[in-house]
């Protein structure tokens, strides 16, 4: 509710989405061009095979051949990939999180640092590009490495279970791999997400702001977790209902018009396909769109842990009336707060069953 707010009242933020799609697709079509460039950059390579069956007889097939440095190249181009990629989407992050954060700190109703509009999501871009594009490289570097090397271990693994079929051990160490390269990629972005909201907040570089994200969340655990927990299934519902929603519009469309039917125009023999293209769109377009509530969420609870912090400072307990968060925000925390004691409590409950 609180993120829908600050959305309302910066509705150029919408701009975000087509913006980054279109510049990720940009940056994969350049990619697959490459790739195929560098792949076949090799001189043909004629080889004669002799077949005996009745006659003899000699077949000739040609094929690429591959420069030592081919293989160097297709990783380096793919760790630029990823880290473009990582990049268009951290500028994106560090955008928003700069608008929604200087209206939070504006505080509710009240005109932020960078204004409303297409202004304010101007000025946020222009402090990002101009002083914190070191600091979302570095965030973007460390997952793009991570990616690369969960890459190369995956063909790795691939080539080893081919030639270790029957090896249980070797399957087990090989998805143990797997599955700690999974949690460090998890682990970094996390950080690197919340490092840039904190960025974007106070203006620190990336190691100082991933300091000052981690101490926040684990001093206020239990709210961090409740919050989030809560925003991810209603992140996910959402693009699920709206998936479902534009697949049952597209059936009943095609269903109805006639055109569309036997003997019709744009005669159709089965309906399944546009409607699982419709519905796919449909989910790729919600996700892009719903990311703005996410990051919206994560810099409102961050800036909201940094406001009980500069309150606390103070020595003295922080009322709704200084906070600098909606009464909606506020009565929802202490609403649905816990101990780090029943927290933990809770952790432990659930790691049991």
């Amino acid at each position: 509710n609180e993120a829908s707010h600050a959305v309302r009242h910066n509705p150029a933020l919408l701009l975000v989405p087509p913006v980054t799609m279109s510049l990720l697709i940009i940056n994969l079509v350049f990619y697959l061009f490459a790739t195929v460039y560098i792949s076949s950059s090799g001189d043909i390579v004629i080889k004669e095979l002799n077949l005996t069956v009745d006659t003899d007889s000699t077949i000739a097939t040609s094929e690429f051949g591959s420069f030592d440095y081919t293989q160097a190249m297709n990783i380096y181009l793919l760790l630029g990939f990823f880290w473009t990629l990582n990049m268009v989407t951290g500028i994106a992050t560090m955008t928003i999180a700069g608008v929604i954060t200087a209206w939070y700190w504006a505080g509710s109703g009240k005109t932020g640092e960078y204004g409303y509009g297409i202004h304010a999501l101007g000025t946020s871009f222009w402090v990002c590009c101009r002083f914190h594009l070191g600091s979302i490289a570095m965030g973007s570097f460390l997952i793009a490495l991570i990616e690369v090397i969960r890459v190369i271990a995956a063909v790795i693994s691939q080539r080893v279970a081919k030639v270790k079929q029957d090896s249980r051990l070797i399957k087990i160490l090989l998805a143990s791999i797997n599955c700690f390269l999974k949690c460090v990629e998890k682990c970094i972005k996390f950080v690197s997400r919340n490092s840039f909201i904190m960025t974007a907040m106070y203006g620190p570089g990336f190691c100082r702001a991933s300091s000052m994200a981690f101490f926040a969340i684990a001093h206020n655990l239990a709210q961090v977790a409740t919050v989030t927990f809560l925003g991810d299934i209603i992140m996910r519902f959402g693009q699920l209902l709206i998936s479902a929603l534009c697949g049952l519009i597209c059936w009943y469309v095609l269903d109805n018009d006639p055109k569309y039917q036997f003997g019709g125009e744009k005669e159709l023999s089965a309906f399944w396909f546009p409607v699982l293209l419709c519905m796919i769109l449909a989910f790729i377009l919600a996700r892009s769109v719903l990311a703005i509530y996410d990051v919206a969420v994560d810099t409102i609870l961050l800036s909201y842990c940094q406001d009980r912090k500069r309150l606390d400072l103070r020595g003295k307990i922080p009322t709704e009336d200084e906070l600098k968060s909606s009464q909606r925000f506020n009565t929802f925390i202490e609403k649905n707060k816990m101990t780090d004691e029943e927290f933990n409590n809770q952790q432990t409950a659930y790691s049991i069953h």
